[in-house]
C-alpha cells in the first residue's frame, strides 16, 4: 500500500511543481510560499487515513500553559483545534499534533537555518508531562541500542552516557515528527551533508542544538538527512560503545518514502486498529552521517565521512547469518536458556571454525539478539530462521514479510 501512495504523492508533487512554474513571473515571496504550502497540504491529505479524524492545516501549536510555537506551514493533527479569525489557520494543543512540516521552494543554508529554528519552537514548548505511547519508546530504544528497554532500577545503574541516550529517545517518542521539506535545493547528497555538518559545527555550543532539537527529516529535492531514532529507521554501528547513538543518516532518493514511513509508523502506534498491511516492506539504504554521545557537559557529535552508496529502494529481505548463529537461535526457539558461557556452543563453534563471542557480537550488531545479564535473548517476538541454498537467514515476520519471502523460494526450516 505504501508504494501505491508514494507513487500518487510523487505524481502530485511533479504535477504541482509544473503548475506552479507557470506562475514564475510572480515574484511575490509570500505568494510563492503559499503555493508550495498548498501543494504540500494536498500531498499530506492523500497520505493520511480516513476515519481517524486527522486533518492537515497551518497555524500555531500551544501547550497547557498556552505558550505558542512560531507559525507553522503544515501540520498533521488529530481532532478539532481553535480557528484563528479571518485567516485559514488554527491553534492546536501539542498533544494533538502528529507531524509538523516547514515548506521551502528551495532548501539551501539560509532556508535550513530558518526551518530549523521554526521547528525548534515546537520542541521548546514540550512539557515533561506530555503523554507517550510506551510501545513507540520500546521500539526506539531496541532499534537504536540493540537492548531491551530497562526498568527504573536498571536505568539508575547505567553509565551517564547510557542514561542520556535513554532520556533522549524518550523525548523522541512523544515529540511530533518535525520535517523541513524543500522542493529544490542542494543538488547532491554530499552537498547537503556538507552544509549540515558546517551548520551543526558552527552551533555546537549554542542552546537549541542538542540531539533532541535536530529535525526528524530534512529534504532538499531528492536528497535527505534522516534522524535515525528507531521510529522506524536506525543505524547499527560496528563496535558500538555503550551510550553511543548513530543519530543521523542521509539518502539520495525517495524522500516521499521516508516521509511516509515516519508519519505512518507514528500513526500505526497511535491507532491500534491500523493493520500491518499499510506497509509494503520496501527498504531504502541510508548512509551514516553522525554519531552522538551525551554527557553532563553536553552532546558530543562525530561526523562520519566515507563513500556514499546509492539509496536503492528494495523489497525487504532477511539477514544472512552463520551456521552457529542458526544453531543458537534454534536452541532459543526450543526453549533453552543460552548464556555467554555456554560450553556446548563454545565447543561447537570451535568445531565449525567460528568463535562464539564473534557470533554473539554479529547477532547484536544486526539487532537480532540482545544480552541481558549474560543471557542471550531474541529482540523480535515474531521471528523465523530458514536455510536456502546452503545459507542461513533470520527474519522478523512483521507484516508476514518473512513468510512471503519464503513462499517465493524453496527453503528448509
Amino acid at each position: 500500500m505504501i508504494n501505491t501512495i508514494k507513487e500518487l504523492l510523487e505524481s502530485i508533487r511533479i504535477q504541482g511543481i509544473n503548475e506552479i512554474s507557470k506562475f514564475s513571473h510572480i515574484k511575490h515571496g509570500p505568494t510563492i510560499g503559499d503555493m508550495y504550502e498548498g501543494l504540500t497540504k494536498e500531498m499530506l491529505n492523500k497520505a493520511i487515513f480516513k476515519d481517524l479524524n486527522l486533518k492537515v492545516c497551518s497555524g500555531f501549536i500551544c501547550n497547557r500553559e498556552n505558550e505558542l510555537s512560531k507559525q507553522i506551514d503544515c501540520m498533521i493533527v488529530v481532532g478539532d483545534g481553535i480557528e484563528i479569525p479571518y485567516i485559514k489557520a488554527y491553534k492546536y494543543d501539542i498533544r494533538q499534533v502528529i507531524a509538523v512540516i516547514e515548506v521551502k521552494k528551495d532548501l539551501f543554508g539560509k532556508e535550513m537555518d530558518l526551518s530549523y529554528k521554526n521547528l525548534l519552537s515546537v520542541k521548546n514548548i514540550i512539557k515533561p508531562d506530555h503523554d507517550m505511547e510506551i510501545d513507540i519508546f520500546e521500539q526506539a530504544y531496541e532499534n537504536v541500542t540493540g537492548r531491551k528497554l530497562p526498568n527504573k532500577q536498571e536505568l539508575d545503574k547505567m553509565a551517564e552516557e547510557e542514561q542520556y541516550l535513554y532520556h533522549a529517545l524518550l523525548v523522541e517518542s512523544y515529540m511530533p515528527i518535525r520535517i523541513a521539506f524543500g522542493y529544490g535545493g542542494f543538488s547532491t547528497e554530499q552537498s547537503l551533508r556538507r552544509a549540515f555538518i558546517d551548520y551543526m559545527s558552527s552551533n555546537t555550543k549554542v542552546k537549541g542544538y542538542s540531539v533532541s532539537s535536530i529535525p526528524s527529516l530534512i529534504v532538499a529535492d531528492q536528497n535527505s538527512i534522516l534522524k535515525t531514532n528507531g521510529i522506524p529507521f536506525a543505524i547499527s554501528i560496528k563496535n558500538q560503545e555503550k551510550g553511543e547513538w548513530g543519530v543521523l543518516g542521509s539518502a539520495n532518493r525517495a524522500p516521499i518514502l521516508l516521509l511516509l514511513y515516519l508519519i505512518w509508523t507514528r500513526l500505526y502506534y497511535l491507532f491500534p486498529d491500523l493493520p500491518e498491511e499499510i506497509f509494503d516492506n520496501t527498504e531504502i539504504f541510508i548512509n551514516p552521517l553522525m554519531k552522538a554521545k551525551g554527557r553532563k557537559e553536553g552532546w558530543e557529535y562525530t561526523f562520519i565521512e566515507g563513500k556514499l552508496e546509492y539509496s536503492n529502494e528494495e523489497m525487504w529481505k532477511p539477514l544472512e547469518i552463520t551456521l552457529m548463529s542458526n544453531v543458537l537461535l534454534k536452541m532459543i526457539e526450543k526453549g533453552y536458556s543460552i548464556t555467554l558461557d555456554n560450553k556446548f556452543l563454545i565447543e561447537e563453534c570451535v568445531k565449525n571454525g567460528e568463535v562464539f563471542s564473534e557470533v554473539i557480537k554479529d547477532l547484536v550488531y544486526k539487532r537480532i539478539v540482545c544480552v541481558d545479564n549474560s543471557v542471550i535473548r531474541v529482540l523480535s517476538d515474531n521471528w523465523i530462521t530458514v536455510i536456502y541454498n546452503g545459507k542461513y537467514y533470520f527474519g522478523d515476520n512483521f507484516n508476514n514479510r518473512m513468510i512471503e519471502w519464503c513462499n517465493k523460494l524453496k527453503f528448509v526450516r
